[in-house]
């Protein structure tokens, strides 16, 4: 599984911060060759603890169709 970042967004004030990016997840699934990979957004909640920033909090989401179905959009690119 290989995760790559992009267009990271970071707020701060004091000893706390905020952060969020898109996120790209890529696997192959066991026994196949051809590799799927899904956009989502992570969030990060962050202090700084004796001067080290440290993940606090994290969550991932996946958008989703709002057209009733409301299955997950991991078709979606940015």
């Amino acid at each position: 599984m290989q995760l790559t970042s992009r267009d990271p967004v970071v707020s701060q004030d004091g000893d706390l911060a905020i952060a969020h990016t898109l996120t790209k997840m890529t696997a192959t699934r066991a026994g196949q060759h051809e590799s799927i990979s899904i956009w989502y957004r992570s969030t990060f909640g962050l202090r700084r603890i004796d001067g080290s920033w440290r993940i606090t909090h994290r969550h991932d989401s996946t958008p989703f169709y709002m057209d009733g179905s409301y299955r997950a959009a991991t078709d979606l690119e940015p």
